[in-house]
C-alpha cells in the first residue's frame, strides 16, 4: 500500500507461514508523515467541528450568514473524511490508529501474508527500496492443487466431467488418482488439444506447482481378461501368448524323474489384443484357454527365439 526500504526480512525460502505471519518489516520518512499529517488534520478537525456547529447555531438563530454556515460545513465534512480515509489506511498498513491519534509514531511496518503456504521466492534484499505495486515474496499454498492435462482432439469426443485420471510425475513411480471436474470449451492452437482440470483425490507432499505430469483418462469399465503386455508378442501381424501344458516327453531310454519335473512344455497361442492401459492388455481368446492356465508374463521373446531349436510346442 506504500512504498519503503526494507528493514528485516523474517522468512527464507522454504519457510511454511500461516496467514497474518510477518514477511518483511519496512520504514520511510513518508510513514512518518503520513502518520504526523493525521494528527495535524485531527487537530484541524476538531477546529473545523467547532466552528461549523458555531456557525449553524447563528444560522439557526438567523443571525449568522447562511453562506458562511455552508462553507463551515463544507470544510468540515471534507477533513472528516480525509480523516476517515487515513484511519481506513491505517487499517490496510496494519497501524494502530487509536495509538497514533494517542501521540504514538510508528517508524516502520509489517508485512504480513495474506495466506497459509510455504515461501517459494524472495525477490528483495535488506537495505533495498520496494515500490507499492513492487512483488517481493511469493507464497504457495498446495493444499487446493490440481491436475491440468491435455487431451488432443481424436480423443475429446471421450472424456467427460466425473472420469478418473491416473497420472504420474515425470521420473517417479508413484501413481496419483484424481477426477476430472472441469473441460475447457476452447481448442488450444498450439496443442491441438483441450485443457482438462481435474481434482486430485488425496494431496500428495511431492506435488509442486509446474510439475510436468503424464495422465491416463479411464473413459469406461469393462469386464475383460487381462494380461501384462510382456506377455504378448507380435510375430508377422498376429498377436500371442504362451500358455504351459503338460510336458509330453518320449521316453527314450531310461530318464530320471527328476529330469522330466525339471522340463516345462509351452504352447504358442492366438489371441487378439483389445483395450490397453499403462501395464495390462486386453486379451481376447480365439481358442478355448482356461481362466486358470499358467501364461508366461515375462520373457515370451525368448521362447519365441527358442521355438527355431525345437523346445517350444507351436499349435500353427
Amino acid at each position: 500500500m506504500i512504498g519503503g526500504i526494507v528493514k528485516e526480512i523474517r522468512v527464507f525460502e522454504g519457510d511454511a507461514v500461516q496467514k497474518g505471519s510477518i514477511l518483511a518489516v519496512l520504514e520511510h520518512p513518508d510513514l512518518m508523515q503520513l502518520q504526523q499529517d493525521h494528527l495535524a488534520d485531527l487537530s484541524t478537525l476538531e477546529y473545523l467541528e467547532k466552528e461549523h456547529d458555531r456557525q449553524k447555531t447563528l444560522s439557526d438563530e438567523k443571525v449568522g450568514s447562511e453562506k458562511m454556515f455552508e462553507k463551515a460545513e463544507a470544510e468540515y465534512l471534507t477533513k472528516k473524511s480525509r480523516v476517515a480515509a487515513t484511519r481506513a489506511k491505517f487499517a490496510l498498513l496494519g497501524i494502530d490508529a487509536e495509538k497514533v491519534e494517542a501521540g504514538i509514531i510508528f517508524p516502520s511496518i509489517n508485512m504480513f501474508s495474506p495466506i497459509d503456504g510455504k515461501v517459494s521466492l524472495v525477490e528483495v534484499n535488506v537495505g533495498s527500496y520496494i515500490a507499492p505495486d513492487q512483488k517481493v515474496f511469493e507464497i504457495v499454498n498446495n493444499k487446493n492443487i490440481h491436475a491440468d492435462v491435455t487431451v488432443y482432439q481424436k480423443d475429446i469426443a471421450k472424456v467427460k466431467v466425473g472420469q478418473t485420471v491416473h497420472f504420474n510425475i515425470q521420473g517417479r513411480d508413484e501413481v496419483i488418482e484424481a477426477r476430472i471436474h472441469a473441460i475447457s470449451p476452447n481448442v488450444e492452437s498450439e496443442k491441438s488439444g483441450i485443457h482438462v482440470h481435474c481434482s486430485i483425490a488425496e494431496n500428495s507432499a511431492t506435488l509442486i506447482p509446474e510439475m510436468y505430469i503424464r495422465g491416463e483418462i479411464t473413459v469406461e469399465n469393462i469386464n475383460a481378461l487381462t494380461l501384462p503386455k510382456t506377455a504378448v508378442i507380435e510375430n508377422e501381424g498376429l498377436s500371442y501368448i504362451f500358455v504351459r501344458t503338460e510336458a509330453q516327453q518320449e521316453e527314450e531310454g531310461e530318464e530320471s524323474d527328476e529330469e522330466n519335473e525339471d522340463k516345462w512344455t509351452f504352447r504358442k497361442t492366438e489371441v487378439v489384443v483389445g483395450h490397453s492401459g499403462s501395464e495390462y492388455v486386453q486379451i481376447k481368446r480365439i481358442e478355448p484357454i482356461s481362466d486358470d492356465a499358467e501364461v508366461v508374463g515375462y520373457g515370451a521373446y525368448y521362447l519365441l527365439a527358442e521355438m527355431g531349436k525345437g523346445e517350444v510346442e507351436d499349435d500353427d
